[in-house]
């Protein structure tokens, strides 16, 4: 098992002098792997070096290089809660979408820590980020990306935060995921199928009603009724004449569950069906 060099003892120390004696006169191997095969930059982004993190960038340090846990730099500056370290290597490349052995994204580290200025920062970024913007290792993720991305266990960002009861947490991550429109104010699928199974819309096979005529559902019967414009007149309302007329036509009385219609000889008559 490889132990840890002078130059990461150096780089965790944040003595930037030997770091540069140690990679100049070629001592050390800049990329040299230490304990858990880390590297100089997994241990200055676990301390929060910036100025070490940055000179071994220039020197050639991967970004993105893994330990043997796939932990990243960008991984330990979360796990730290380190908000410059991680803004750092952000802007230098580091992935978002690269995962652990656990299948945790740098997100998810930050949140299980409870760093809410790390989590915030890698959201910010995510989304300040343009759709066709990538990284060294491929295109930045989007904040839903990144919130909605679960581990070996099937857990996301949000999940951990609920678990750990860090209120505050959840509600940035919730705030970065786009809410589903509503189904009833939108049309959505859901919605249809139930309207069509409550609406009754009229078919072909339903002419329109015309006085006289009515339709029957069940014991209730719809009746078209003209209106008439003798307000008072004591004449029925009906489209050929007078109640006690000789038209021929009755007249009908309003809709009912039991309606009666008028006959021509003055009598009261049930309606039974047509």
């Amino acid at each position: 098992m490889p132990l840890d060099t002078e130059l990461h003892k150096s780089a965790h120390k944040g003595d930037i002098q030997s770091v540069r004696q140690l990679v100049e006169t070629g001592e050390v191997n800049v990329n040299q792997k230490g304990a858990q095969d880390r590297t100089a930059l997994h241990r200055a982004a676990g301390a929060n070096h910036v100025g070490i993190i940055i000179y071994l960038l220039q020197a050639g340090a991967p970004v993105n290089t893994a330990d043997r846990c796939l932990r990243t730099p960008l991984h330990w500056a979360a796990i730290s809660g380190h908000l410059d370290a991680t803004q750092l290597l952000l802007e230098r490349g580091g992935d978002l979408r690269s995962k652990t052995v656990s299948g945790m994204n740098p997100l998810m580290c930050a949140v299980q820590q409870r760093w809410h200025s790390v989590a915030e920062a890698i959201l910010e970024w995510s989304e300040g980020c343009t759709e066709d913007e990538e990284g060294v290792d491929g295109p930045v993720p989007s904040p839903a990306e990144l919130c909605s991305a679960t581990d070996a266990e099937g857990k996301t960002a949000v999940v951990f935060a609920k678990e750990l009861g860090d209120v505050p947490m959840q509600k940035l991550l919730k705030s970065y995921i786009p809410k589903q429109p509503s189904a009833w104010c939108c049309g959505g699928g859901a919605a249809k199928q139930q309207l069509s199974a409550v609406a009754v819309p009229p078919t072909a096979e339903e002419p329109t009603m015309a006085p006289g005529h009515s339709r029957q559902s069940g014991d209730d019967r719809v009746v078209a009724t003209p209106v008439s414009n003798e307000v008072g007149s004591g004449k029925a309302a009906d489209g050929g004449g007078g109640g006690g007329g000789g038209g021929g036509g009755g007249g009908w009385f309003r809709r009912g569950k039991r309606d009666s219609h008028a006959g021509s000889d003055g009598t009261q008559r049930r309606v039974l069906g047509l």
